[in-house]
């Protein structure tokens, strides 16, 4: 017990240390690319907007030409 207890305390200080540097690096990493995925997320809607857009043009144009004839 007596020759574990170093091993196992210098296990477990090593794994916090590691533990805490990776939160470090994950915090920077969402800081850094945050406005990037806010920026691209509004961009998408737009496209998204735009093309909903079409497609009802689109519909309302050709639409009566595939109804059926009367």
């Amino acid at each position: 017990m007596q020759a574990t207890t170093p091993v196992v305390r210098q296990s477990l200080v090593k794994l916090t240390e590691e533990t805490t540097r990776t939160e470090e690096e994950a915090q920077k990493l969402l800081l850094e690319t945050r406005p990037l995925i806010v920026d691209t997320l509004k961009e998408v809607r737009d496209v998204t907007h735009t093309s909903n857009s079409l497609l009802r043009q689109i519909r309302d144009l050709v639409g009566p030409w595939l109804e059926p004839a009367r």
